[in-house]
């Protein structure tokens, strides 16, 4: 007999109707109260036949689900609130390593702190996650041509364990990514509408990739931790070696979700005046539109690069409720979370600038024919996305030659990667400038 067939109609009537996947604070206490009423011999049949079901079977049954009916299955009653409660560590882990897969990105999200920045390969090199005696991430290791290879320094991956104190972390983080392939798509094909699609499981995956690697990136440095240097980006800088340990692939996914991420702040969270005119077609007065936008062209650009430090969950959380906010209460709430957000604005956007140009320089030397003009096809070895183009980066290509292409290519991870500190004397290095809310 099926579990979908054991369950009781009674049983199912007196259970909670939100799913506690989006609370994940009452977890330990989620579980609803038997009916009172006197059972009839079908209910008392039932309830038999849920007692001797064997606490394995049951555990076995909650890995197999996605979180959301996992949780709501533990809803429906004590007994099974309590198995769930007790395995809670086992099956969370479990069901992501399969609905949020690659399931190592997310694990070096969950275990993200302060201290790597620390270390020199702190923030890039994945650490070794285990949780009990079972290695759940096996830690990153160098790329062969990296000069600590050959180096008397020898650097080795952290540690880390995976506590129960971190899955209210690791479900706060899935439900961000659960939001952003919500999303996505509309933001993504709003250059041409017409081709909006919901993206494939292959895309969805692209999707988590770049989102875990934007999500380690944002925490490392444009949160509220203390910046490697007030400088832009360059030579041997942590947050260049953050996307030189990336490959072409990944990299050309993350600058898609970046470019997304621009667009959903430029056109929807802070519009330029302009913008805002052209989307009342010329009604308001420039007064008027001043007060809903965010400075003209210029000034606007720096908003947008000061917003675009927010994380994955706090930009999704404002998109989400941008029904709630004034354009000043919007201001307020962001200064009071972060007190020094104006200090700076993003440095994401340049950082993978310069490893581009990197590896468009490398290129130059191993493939020499498809870097000419002549060559007729696309020389970049990573993905930019030109406008209104819908395909490459996250999505698919559709050109089975264009893949093929791409795969020639190579992967290029580590180039010039170099963590040794820099030389005594430094060129002249512009500062990263500084952010701007309220224009």
């Amino acid at each position: 007999m099926s579990l979908a067939v054991c369950m009781s109609p009674n049983r199912a009537a007196h259970c909670a109707s939100e799913s506690p996947f989006g609370n994940p604070a009452g977890i330990g206490s989620i579980g609803c109260l038997p009916p009172t009423s006197v059972p009839t011999g079908a209910a008392q049949e039932t309830k038999t036949v849920l007692d001797r079901t064997p606490v394995e079977v049951l555990v076995e049954v909650f890995q197999h689900l996605d979180m959301t009916s996992a949780f709501s299955l533990a809803a429906t009653n004590k007994r099974f609130s309590g198995i769930f409660a007790e395995n809670r560590t086992s099956i969370v882990l479990r069901i992501a390593q399969e609905e949020f897969s690659p399931f190592d990105s997310l694990l070096q999200v969950v275990k993200a702190s302060p201290a790597d920045l620390m270390i020199p390969w702190g923030t890039w090199l994945d650490k070794r996650i285990r949780r009990q005696n079972t290695v759940l991430s096996p830690g990153g290791t160098l790329p062969r041509h990296c000069p600590g290879h050959t180096a008397a320094i020898k650097i080795s991956c952290a540690e880390a364990r995976v506590e129960k104190s971190d899955i209210n972390r690791l479900l706060s983080i899935c439900r961000t990514v659960r939001g952003w392939e919500r999303i996505f798509p509309q933001h993504r094909f709003n250059a041409s509408p017409l081709m909006t699609r919901s993206l494939t499981s292959r895309e969805n995956f692209r999707l988590r990739r770049a989102l875990y690697h934007w999500m380690r990136y944002a925490y490392y440095f444009h949160g509220d931790l203390v910046r490697p240097n007030v400088f832009v980006p360059s030579g041997r800088d942590i947050r260049i070696n953050q996307l030189r340990s990336l490959s072409n692939s990944e990299l050309g996914e993350l600058k898609d979700l970046w470019r997304t991420v621009e667009d959903i702040i430029e056109l929807t969270m802070c519009p330029s005046i302009a913008n805002v005119r052209i989307g009342a077609d010329f009604e308001l007065s420039e007064k008027d539109a001043a007060r809903i936008g965010w400075g003209e062209q210029r000034e606007n650009r720096i908003v947008v690069a000061t917003m675009s430090k927010l994380s994955p969950d706090e930009l999704l959380y404002y998109m989400e409720n941008s029904h709630k906010f004034t354009k000043l209460r919007l201001i307020q709430d962001i200064r009071q979370r972060h007190p020094h957000f104006e200090f700076d604005t993003e440095s994401l956007t340049i950082a993978l600038s310069c490893v581009i140009h990197e590896r468009w320089r490398r290129m130059q030397t191993e493939f020499p024919a498809m870097t000419q003009p002549s060559s007729g096809t696309l020389c970049l070895p990573v993905y930019t996305r030109m406008m209104g183009q819908c395909h490459g980066g996250i999505l698919d290509w559709d050109d089975p030659a264009m893949e093929a292409y791409c795969a020639r290519i190579g992967e290029m991870i580590g180039l010039n990667l170099d963590w040794r500190p820099e030389e005594s004397f430094f060129r002249s290095r512009p500062e990263i400038p500084t952010g701007l809310l309220n224009p």
